[in-house]
C-alpha cells in the first residue's frame, strides 16, 4: 500500500489537507481533483485515523464512489438516502406502536 500512498506526499493540496486533519480545523473542502482521484485522495488522508465519512450530492456518485473506493479498502459501506416521506412513516409508525403498547 505504500506504492498507493507515495505518490500523494508530493501534492501540496493533500499536505494541507492533512494538516488540517492533524490540527482539527474541520470539516474541510477539498475541490479541483478528478472524481477517479477522490478515492485515492480521501483513501490516503483517512489511513492514519482508520475511517471516514464520504458524503457526496446523489446516488449515482455515491455508487461511483464505491465502486472507486473499494479499489483501495474493501471494508466500504453505502448507506442509500431515504426520502423524507420514509422517514415520516417510519416515526409515525413508532409512534403508533407506542400508543398501542401504552394503552
Amino acid at each position: 500500500m505504500k506504492t498507493l500512498l507515495q505518490p500523494l506526499q508530493e501534492i501540496n493540496a493533500y499536505s494541507s489537507a492533512k494538516e488540517c486533519i492533524d490540527r482539527e480545523r474541520l470539516p474541510m473542502h477539498i475541490s479541483g481533483c478528478m472524481d477517479s482521484q477522490k478515492a485515492h485522495f480521501i483513501y490516503g488522508l483517512s489511513k492514519e485515523k482508520g475511517w471516514s465519512v464520504i458524503v457526496v450530492q446523489n446516488e449515482i456518485k455515491a455508487r461511483e464512489m464505491l465502486e472507486d473506493y473499494k479499489m483501495f479498502d474493501k471494508n466500504v459501506l453505502y448507506f442509500p438516502a431515504k426520502d423524507v416521506i420514509f422517514y415520516s412513516a417510519d416515526v409515525f409508525a413508532i409512534c403508533s406502536l407506542r400508543m398501542l403498547l401504552v394503552h
